[in-house]
């Protein structure tokens, strides 16, 4: 299919254009979206009560079985495809309601794409409770914080911390490097997160009105039982597989870079230190939470509701990044997230990594300049 907003290809079976957010529909599934519409509303209307009050009860049996049921565990309750179909329905609903408001489907379906992004691709995020982790997340996005250190003092997750401001420190320091790379972090970073976050904001007025605020509230909670805490915590583990393909990676650098041995031997410490937390990582407490998202601006405001593992691990509560993932996928259920790890085949990557770094130790710090010199001109000829 293609978007009739922006004009990209978009993957079949999708409601959504994954570009724009816009919503799409096949040949003939607008005209049954506008049934459904029809038949929502004419449940309000005394007019016609009676006449549509069989067809009304089937739709909010069928949406009550996907989206009123307390997490159970069931894959069912969170398919994919429900998610897609009850959100296309709504997405009608309102421009059938607010026809002026031509732009409210893309828009709300950008909204609900950004929070996702910032809820996965910053996943982590500790607090002296489950709350705070969100709280977090909001103070980032609202107050549209560019400053990196800030940022990471909030999303890097305390058994990473270490390492990530030794590998900062490393690079603030380095002779050769320092200066490129102060200005990618102090400049060019900020800059991009600005632009996005002018662009989200943009976007979000044109239809809300201008002071835009996303808030949450968390409608309903259900406590992780101890085969879940278990699988999670067991899946986080396996990561720690990887850690000899990284180190050996890590050493490979001394000989096609500027980096001394004395800096990689301080990351090698770091990745050491990281294996021995993530054998030992331990789920002590958690919550799926019902939570309601809303973005608000002078003239209107909406809402979503999104399902958020948070999980207690070393004493700090952070947003749980693979169980979110897999809990919205509908394929997993959470006491089996250690078998989606186990596919991963993470002794296949790691073996994969230290053949990486065998060929590393081939490559002299010439042939890295020169491909970095002409790296346009590699990926023309790559792709």
């Amino acid at each position: 299919m293609i978007c009739k907003n922006c004009g990209q290809e978009v993957q079949e079976g999708n409601a959504f254009c994954q570009n724009c957010g816009s919503r799409v529909t096949e040949e003939g599934a607008e005209e049954k979206n506008a049934e459904k519409v029809s038949l929502t509303k004419s449940q309000n209307s005394e007019e016609n009560s009676q006449q549509n009050s069989v067809q009304n009860d089937s739709i909010h049996e069928s949406d009550n079985q996907n989206y009123s049921q307390p997490y159970h565990n069931s894959t069912q309750n969170y398919s994919g495809e429900a998610y897609d179909q009850s959100y296309a329905e709504a997405s009608a609903a309102v421009q059938q309601e607010n026809p002026k408001k031509k732009l409210n489907s893309s828009v709300i379906g950008l909204a609900v794409i950004v929070i996702l992004a910032v809820l996965f691709l910053k996943s982590c995020f500790f607090g002296s409770s489950y709350k705070t982790p969100l709280d977090d997340m909001l103070k980032i996005v609202n107050k549209k914080q560019t400053n990196i250190d800030k940022i990471a003092d909030a999303v890097v997750p305390a058994m990473l911390s270490d390492t990530y401001e030794e590998m900062i420190d490393l690079l603030k320091s380095n002779k050769e490097y320092k200066k490129d790379f102060k200005k990618l972090y102090d400049k060019t970073l900020p800059d991009a997160i600005e632009d996005a976050y002018d662009e989200f904001y943009d976007n979000m007025e044109n239809i809300y009105g201008k002071n835009i605020k996303i808030s949450y509230k968390i409608e309903d909670k259900e406590k992780l039982d101890k085969d879940e805490r278990k699988a999670i915590a067991s899946a986080y583990s396996s990561f720690a597989q990887l850690s000899s393909g990284i180190t050996d990676c890590i050493e490979a650098l001394e000989n096609c870079t500027e980096f001394k041995e004395k800096e990689l031997k301080k990351l090698v410490k770091q990745v050491e230190a990281l294996e021995k937390k993530l054998d030992k990582f331990k789920v002590s407490s958690g919550y799926v939470l019902d939570v309601e998202f809303t973005i608000k601006g002078k003239k209107d405001e909406t809402s979503q509701n999104m399902d958020i593992v948070v999980i207690k691990a070393d004493g700090d509560w952070m947003i749980d990044f693979l169980s979110t993932a897999m809990l919205n996928s509908g394929v997993y259920d959470l006491d089996e997230l250690d078998e989606m790890t186990d596919e991963l085949d993470l002794k296949q990557f790691n073996s994969e990594l230290e053949i990486i770094a065998k060929y590393l130790k081939q490559i002299d710090k010439d042939m890295i300049e020169d491909a970095m010199d002409n790296w346009d001109d590699i990926m023309d000829f790559a792709f």
